[in-house]
């Protein structure tokens, strides 16, 4: 646990600095390049025993994750930015995805062969929150619909773990995946709809929490010895 002190701090500066308002920007622009970089090094530390593919591809998660943040400090400068980060998320996410599956636990039946219909429940949300914000996407319509879909394809993945490695992991990381999903919503709504008040607070807020849920259910997993290669 005390391996993740260093970004639970970082983060709870992050975070006050935000409330803070502009006197505390610059604190913003230090602190935020430093969460992913934290949470890595505790990651790296506590798995440094573990050679499973498993563990490369969260490392490569968090790396492409940390881009993306760095990205988007400048998406006020310019458009292209955003775009930037939006891809770089995108791949991280992919490396979750495949992280995901990768689960040592047999069973002969996933949760999501013996119950399809709880992935209408995501492609509900995908659709119900894409209208909300479709006449506000303009130009990143298409780029948006195909971060949604893989945004949404890593919450499925994550719930398909269910029962495939210890419980403790797979709540953590499927909350991580949750909370995931609902920061990137926060940042779509505010960008693409309506902005509203303490947005950046609750977009870092749920982002935070998703990164160290989802490492500290990857963690679990290979303490329990059940992460493959």
């Amino acid at each position: 646990m005390k391996a993740f002190y260093p970004y639970l701090l970082i983060s709870f500066i992050h975070l006050v600095a935000i409330l803070s308002g502009e006197k505390l920007d610059m604190v913003v622009m230090i602190t935020k390049p430093l969460l992913l970089p934290a949470l890595m090094s505790a990651f790296f530390f506590l798995t440094r025993n573990d050679k499973s593919v498993f563990r490369k591809l969260v490392l490569l998660a968090l790396l492409f994750s940390w881009i993306g943040d760095v990205v988007l400090l400048f998406q006020e400068h310019h458009s292209n930015f955003f775009l930037i980060g939006l891809v770089s998320f995108l791949i991280a996410h992919i490396f979750y995805i495949l992280a995901f599956r990768k689960t040592s636990l047999s069973r002969s039946t996933t949760l999501l062969k013996e119950k399809p219909l709880l992935v209408l429940l995501f492609i509900a949300y995908g659709a119900g929150f894409f209208f909300l914000i479709k006449d506000g996407l303009g130009t990143m319509m298409v780029p948006v619909i195909v971060y949604m879909a893989i945004i949404l394809l890593m919450g499925i993945t994550a719930l398909n773990r269910f029962r495939r490695v210890g419980y403790d992991s797979f709540i953590l990381v499927f909350t991580g995946a949750i909370c995931f999903m609902a920061s990137d919503s926060l940042l779509a709504m505010n960008k693409f709809y309506r902005p509203f008040p303490l947005s950046g607070f609750f977009i870092m807020l749920t982002y935070i929490a998703a990164q160290y849920l989802i490492v500290r259910g990857s963690w679990r997993q290979i303490a329990s010895g059940s992460a493959t290669d």
